[in-house]
């Protein structure tokens, strides 16, 4: 059977142990900054009493689909941008005239020829 998209293999990806903790130090971080920006503006605008519960569910939302797509699904979409992503920026420290014209070109299928084992 022939794929119908070619996707090149990066091999078994794990998320590391200093990835989720470093991930509670910027929610941390970002939940104090909530929280003095309602202090701030709480006074101004009424509703910013309800910021803090707004930005905890975008950020419990995220956090939900991305671990859903990494450990059930195991890849789809989400992973795909990812990996091409990473391909990218590869790219654009090796060759950032390849890197310019991938991007900002046309979608052809010789384009391909700007990436290699390295990228």
């Amino acid at each position: 059977m022939i794929p119908l998209v070619y996707m090149e293999y990066h091999g078994e990806v794990e998320i590391a142990y200093w990835e989720y903790t470093l991930g509670i130090v910027y929610a941390f971080v970002l939940y104090l900054w909530a929280a003095r920006r309602k202090q701030i503006m709480v006074n101004k605008a009424p509703e910013y009493r309800y910021f803090i519960w707004g930005l905890l569910a975008k950020i419990f939302g995220g956090v939900a689909f991305s671990l859903i797509y990494f450990y059930y699904y195991k890849g789809g979409d989400t992973m795909s941008y990812f990996f091409s992503a990473v391909s990218m920026s590869k790219l654009a420290t090796k060759d950032i005239m390849g890197y310019l014209h991938v991007l900002f070109g046309e979608a052809t299928i010789e384009k391909r020829s700007y990436f290699d084992m390295e990228t």
